[in-house]
């Protein structure tokens, strides 16, 4: 699913790289742990998907099609829980990085 639907193309939801030199010119800095890149990889793939999820659901709720397999009311509905989903990954994504 993350293939076919891609992280948008903004900085926020790309995995921050390190320059391996920063770790020897800045007191307590250390480099990246690749499992925790890894890690952090793999919860941002999800921005894809619930990127997309909230342009159709946006769609839906513009249109006035009576063609609508969900009501106005759970698209709405789902409308809403997707922003708190998509805080809730980059809550995770900077949780992660921090131990990095």
């Amino acid at each position: 699913m993350c293939h076919e639907y891609p992280r948008p193309k903004v900085d926020a939801v790309y995995t921050p790289e390190v320059d391996d030199y920063i770790a020897a010119l800045v007191q307590g800095a250390k480099a990246i742990d690749k499992d925790n890149h890894f890690l952090q990889d793999k919860v941002l793939n999800i921005t894809g998907p619930l990127c997309m999820l909230f342009e159709h659901l946006t769609a839906m709720s513009d249109s006035s099609s009576k063609d609508l397999t969900l009501s106005q009311d759970q698209v709405q509905t789902r409308l809403r829980a997707v922003p708190y989903s998509i805080r809730l990954v980059g809550n995770v994504s900077s949780l992660i990085s921090a131990t990095c």
